[in-house]
């Protein structure tokens, strides 16, 4: 609902440069990215739901305290360190609860799981920005959003009560001497997975423009309005949501890799028709 529209309330309202806003998402997604080893660990040691309550418990004060910092127009380095915070309590859920989709599906409803997965967090990423959209027509603060968010995002916590977790299986301890570096370290050597690897990062730098290059774009360039911006994430979740499951049907007809493939240049050639857009 909120933290979308946040880089273009930067822009706009404080008027913080591209490259500021930039680097607040930069450390927070670096931030993010390496908790997500930490998260691994300790899901893996603590089970799954007990890691996903507490990264929501805190992401409902952290959201509060983006709010309060936005009403009280807090200094940019307040507001980019409680973005900080809230990529490395993301690290503490999202994967986390990937890996549970895995845990609870079997190889060949993995696909179906995970679209269904995604299907469910494209109707909220349609219905949030549309909510959004509607309050700040209405005259509702920006910040005000935020206070909205945080008992929403309390509802999903206590939701996790119904999600059953399988029983986790002890993990082989670490042989002396040896760190869990060192284990990360061994897929050196699979030169299909590293390909893979290399291949999802190239992808996600790419994605990560619709949260911070996108909203600035259409800031400072179009000339978009926020309500506006809401309108365009909004359809872009009605259409992830409308597709995706006939996406399912293709990839087990083409095969994941082949599906992959036709994804990822499917996203470069609309990123770049974004890019012919002038104001």
């Amino acid at each position: 609902m909120v933290l979308p529209l946040l880089t273009w309330h930067l822009a706009k309202e404080r008027g913080v440069s591209a490259i500021t806003a930039g680097f607040i998402w930069t450390v927070a997604n670096a931030a993010g990215a390496g908790m997500q080893w930490v998260a691994g660990d300790l899901s893996d040691r603590w089970g799954r739901r007990p890691l996903m309550w507490g990264a929501s418990f805190l992401r409902v004060i952290n959201l509060l305290a983006l709010g309060w910092a936005l009403a009280v127009q807090a200094s940019i380095s307040t507001i980019g360190a409680l973005c900080v915070w809230n990529g490395i309590l993301r690290a503490f859920f999202d994967p986390v609860a990937n890996a549970l989709v895995a845990d609870l599906a079997t190889d060949q409803q993995r696909v179906a799981a995970f679209s269904l997965q995604r299907l469910g967090t494209n109707i909220g990423w349609s219905a949030g920005p549309a909510v959004a959209g509607i309050a700040l027509a209405a005259g509702v603060s920006y910040s005000t959003l935020f206070f909205w968010s945080a008992p929403v995002t309390l509802v999903a916590a206590v939701g996790l009560y119904w999600v059953p977790c399988p029983i986790q299986q002890a993990r082989p301890s670490t042989p002396p001497g040896r760190s869990r570096f060192a284990d990360l370290l061994a897929y050196r050597h699979d030169r299909p997975f590293m390909w893979f690897l290399a291949g999802t990062f190239l992808f996600f730098v790419l994605q990560a423009q619709m949260f911070v290059t996108l909203s600035y774009y259409a800031a400072r360039t179009l000339k978009l309005t926020q309500v506006e911006v809401t309108h365009i994430y909004t359809l872009n979740g009605l259409l992830v949501v409308l597709l995706q499951l006939p996406a399912v049907a293709l990839i087990r007809r083409v095969g994941r890799s082949r599906s992959l493939r036709f994804g990822c240049l499917g996203y470069a050639i609309a990123y770049a028709t974004v890019g012919l857009t002038v104001g």
